[in-house]
């Protein structure tokens, strides 16, 4: 409601950092976290869902590809919705 995106992106990285801390990333979700953290654009990241999974969230728009494949999202008041297949 405040729009505070900045607020929201370190409040993914501590919720990032519980799950480490829990032990549910690996290396690979950790790559793709660091290697989006490095844009400049990206105000955060995380393992989406409860981790172990196969892909990351970020807020930010990408200014170059990582390793992984990305899907633009848009947020609603209905959630979100994959449009682009």
């Amino acid at each position: 409601q405040q729009k505070d995106l900045m607020f929201i992106g370190k409040l993914m990285q501590e919720h990032h950092l519980f799950q480490q801390l829990l032990n549910t990333s690996d290396e690979t979700l950790e790559k793709l976290i660091q290697q989006a953290l490095n844009q400049k654009n990206i105000l955060g990241a995380k393992i989406s869902g409860s981790g172990l999974g196969d892909c990351i969230v970020t807020l930010g728009e990408a200014d170059q590809q990582t390793s992984g494949k990305i899907i633009p999202i848009q947020l609603s008041a209905e959630g979100v919705r994959n449009e682009s297949e």
